[in-house]
């Protein structure tokens, strides 16, 4: 339960982190915002797929693992909606 709650916490930081860089860009380059919001989107699906592969033979418990991943999501693009406003 540890290893996929530290591994799902790993993938929501790195989302995160992501998220906040693309945004920092957004708001250097106003007129292409619409843009770096669906390469947001597709980064990070990029970069969950490759995760999730690299690891789905270590996560013991891949509820929990997808729920932090879920939420990471979540709260990664709610960020996004309302500081591109």
């Amino acid at each position: 339960m540890i290893v996929s709650l530290a591994y799902g916490l790993a993938g929501s930081i790195f989302l995160v982190v992501l998220t906040n860089l693309l945004i920092k860009l957004f708001k250097k380059f106003n007129n292409i915002g619409y843009s770096i919001v669906y390469a947001s989107l597709f980064l990070k699906l990029i970069f969950l797929s490759g995760f999730v592969l690299a690891t789905k033979n270590e996560i013991p418990n891949q509820i929990i693992f997808a729920v932090v991943i879920l939420g990471g999501i979540m709260y990664s693009t709610v960020n996004v909606i309302l500081k591109v406003k």
